[in-house]
């Protein structure tokens, strides 16, 4: 622990050198560690457990057991902007084999989470699993997470998401520069999203195209069950009339905060959730959690205006906003060889199918190399275990 302590003390007198000299992105080296694969496994198994049946993963399991190998976290702090295009400091985390070469860089962007839950706070994340493979794992904790939590979360707020994935990647070339050794930041790239991650992988991949100085080269994006429609996944709740997460007040919020809406919440909530408006949306609490306790159906919370054909002003100019956030935006571009593993629960409570069936039919015209798992009787969390699964075996293939 002395020798470790010693280290990071000697780290961080090498930032303030270099950042004396004037380093770029990396500002700061918050905390690091290393983990054995069986610990990180055990981490990950616990986090799903209440949810999906790990019996239908003995197998994956147990090939990991053997395959996988200590991972190295590390929590950054790095320089990079808001929505509104204001600098900020932001934090992520890198993650990178203890020992051995790299054979290419994951790109995470990650799924909605509470804040002591974000990856420089833990350092360690769920999809940080493609590093005990081999791979290098970059996971921004996106604006509203971490060193920038005083912030509005920036939910849906993808072309930031993009940026800020974009400069926690050039910190990450300064601190493997930085700690020395013959080891750099592989340009081979695999983008990885789930849920509310998912059009942000999507989206990060397409900055990474239109910015070729930047050198990234786009191996393959795996994207799952995500609102690439914020409209129709509002939508699609509304006519259902259940969610299996209280997302939807952060949601109005983030747009709120971030395209100046100036909503009045009091036309959209209603009862409990509108009166804890505050509390729910700080990010303190797990979103299956807050379900749990205000409800599970969206009659209970939204405002009735909702179930009418005609809607009131503040939800109209919610719809707008939303609008404007559809993934894949105005000029997105991707190699058109690029291949792009797509796939969704039929029975996901959360983000509706009908948003990765029409995201489909957009890219398979544009980007023939496009798949899509569409998988019958499975709900949200279990497609996230089987996306994690699959993205396992696309580092190894």
């Amino acid at each position: 622990m002395r020798f470790a302590g010693v280290k990071l003390t000697i780290l961080f007198c090498l930032l303030f050198c270099v950042g004396a000299r004037g380093q770029e992105h990396l500002v700061a080296v918050l905390e690091e560690r290393t983990m054995a694969f069986d610990e990180q496994l055990d981490s990950i198994l616990v986090e799903f457990g209440d949810y999906v049946n790990i019996d239908n993963y003995k197998n994956a399991i147990k090939v990991a057991r053997k395959l996988g190998r200590p991972a190295r976290f590390v929590a950054i702090e790095y320089r990079t902007v808001d929505p509104k295009g204001n600098p900020v400091v932001a934090s992520g985390l890198i993650a990178y084999p203890e020992k051995g070469r790299f054979r290419g860089t994951v790109e995470v962007t990650p799924y909605a989470r509470e804040k002591t839950h974000c990856g420089s706070r833990r350092v360690f994340s769920t999809e940080c699993i493609p590093t005990n493979f081999g791979y290098v794992t970059l996971i921004p904790d996106t604006i509203g997470f971490g060193s920038s939590e005083d912030l509005p979360i920036a939910y849906l707020m993808y072309e930031n998401s993009a940026r800020v994935s974009a400069d926690l990647r050039l910190a990450a070339k300064e601190y493997f520069a930085m700690t020395g050794g013959d080891r750099t930041l592989p340009d081979k790239t695999v983008f990885y999203g789930y849920s509310l991650g998912a059009p942000g992988a999507l989206a990060t991949a397409g900055y990474y195209h239109s910015h070729p100085e930047i050198g990234v080269k786009i191996k393959r994006v795996c994207i799952g069950s995500g609102p690439y429609s914020p409209v129709l996944a509002l939508k699609n709740t509304v006519y259902k009339g259940e969610i299996t997460y209280l997302i939807y007040p952060g949601i109005a919020k983030s747009v709120n905060s971030w395209l100046d809406l100036g909503l009045d919440y009091a036309k959209l909530f209603r009862g409990p959730v509108r009166d804890d408006f505050d509390i729910i949306t700080d990010g303190s609490t797990n979103l299956r959690v807050l379900a749990e306790k205000y409800g599970f159906k969206v009659q209970q919370y939204l405002c009735p205006d909702f179930f009418l054909p005609e809607k009131n002003e503040e939800i109209e100019k919610l719809m707008e906003g939303l609008a404007a956030l559809e993934i894949p935006g105005e000029g997105f571009s991707l190699p058109r060889n690029v291949r792009i593993d797509m796939l969704h629960g039929v029975e996901d409570m959360f983000v509706p199918v009908d948003c990765s069936d029409i995201l489909y039919q957009k890219l398979k015209k544009d980007y023939p190399c496009t798949r899509y798992m569409r998988i019958p009787k499975v709900s949200h969390y279990e497609t996230a275990a089987i996306s994690l699964v699959d993205l396992v075996f696309t580092v190894l293939l």
